[in-house]
């Protein structure tokens, strides 16, 4: 059997969802993204008018990163200790491979 997954009713949580398995709970943040020239965008925090809050391992287990363009779904650990990240669709045109974030890596939990 897969995940049982429990819903948030607030806006003032750092968790959107809670999925459980095996005994064991993951807090997952969920992140809606919409790539820009081969490139995830995604902000690890979270705003609203009230305040503005830095998600951390205490906060959440794992952060959701949907592809609104090409369905897809990648995860991103909280202790990044980064206020965004970019993840990369695929590889630059200046054949970097060196500290860049490829998508295709964060497609597990």
């Amino acid at each position: 059997m897969g995940y049982q997954v429990f819903g948030n009713l607030t806006e003032e949580s750092s968790i959107d969802l809670v999925a459980y398995k095996d005994d064991e709970y993951l807090r997952i943040q969920i992140k809606s993204v919409t790539p820009e020239d081969e490139l995830l965008v995604v902000p690890l925090k979270s705003s609203t008018y009230k305040y503005r809050k830095y998600y951390t391992k205490n906060d959440v287990d794992i952060i959701a990163v949907f592809d609104s363009k090409n369905y897809e779904v990648y995860f991103i650990p909280p202790d990044i200790n980064k206020t965004s990240i970019k993840l990369r669709l695929s590889l630059p045109k200046s054949g970097q491979i060196q500290k860049i974030h490829l998508a295709e890596n964060f497609k597990n939990i």
